[in-house]
């Protein structure tokens, strides 16, 4: 197989996600990325979901990264800004980080 390796390829366990996305009360853990372009047509992420549906008992599966709204409030340092779609780049993360999390951090 030849080129880049794709940013978040590797799958990693529930408890050390790539990513964490929320909106309202929907939670979603970014384990794996299966594409590099997060804006292709039906790219999609293996994730861990929380939502009222679930009822305390996470989901996990492959979901359309179009389907994922709302802000980043943890990153791991090592996903590059490119490995986010358009729609999650920006200050959005910070904004709510440092009005829902004492201290910023």
């Amino acid at each position: 197989m030849s080129g880049k390796a794709i940013p978040m390829g590797r799958t990693r366990p529930a408890s050390n996600p790539w990513l964490t996305i929320r909106a309202g009360d929907w939670t979603w853990k970014v384990l794996q990325a299966h594409v590099s372009n997060p804006d292709q047509r039906y790219a999609s992420w293996l994730c861990e979901v929380e939502s009222p549906y679930t009822q305390g008992c996470p989901d996990m599966g492959d979901t359309y990264i179009a389907d994922v709204v709302g802000f980043i409030i943890q990153r791991d340092p090592e996903v590059p800004d490119e490995a986010l779609p358009r729609h999650l780049r920006g200050d959005g993360w910070q904004q709510w980080r440092d009005a829902n999390i004492p201290g910023g951090e």
